[in-house]
């Protein structure tokens, strides 16, 4: 089931705060995840990655806005399984 997370940061934030996390579970037998980013790029540069409770699954930097991980595959930049 497709769940969305919304956040909303300003320059304020990125000035208090280098990193944003936004932590999410992937349910047992899901076949994988997909994220998407939106924002204005005409306002601000986000670098784009994801950790795993084993640590480093993969990073784009700013040059995607969406990433996807299954068991056997995955955008470049990051690890499937």
């Amino acid at each position: 089931m497709p769940r969305t997370h919304r956040q909303h940061w300003t320059s304020e934030d990125r000035q208090a705060r280098r990193y944003r996390y936004v932590s999410f579970d992937v349910p047992p037998g899901a076949a994988g995840v997909a994220v998407h980013l939106d924002y204005d790029a005409s306002l601000a540069v986000v670098d784009l990655g994801v950790l795993d409770p084993e640590g480093f699954r993969g990073y784009s930097g700013g040059a995607r806005d969406r990433f996807a991980i299954t068991g056997v595959a995955a955008t470049p930049g990051y690890l499937p399984g």
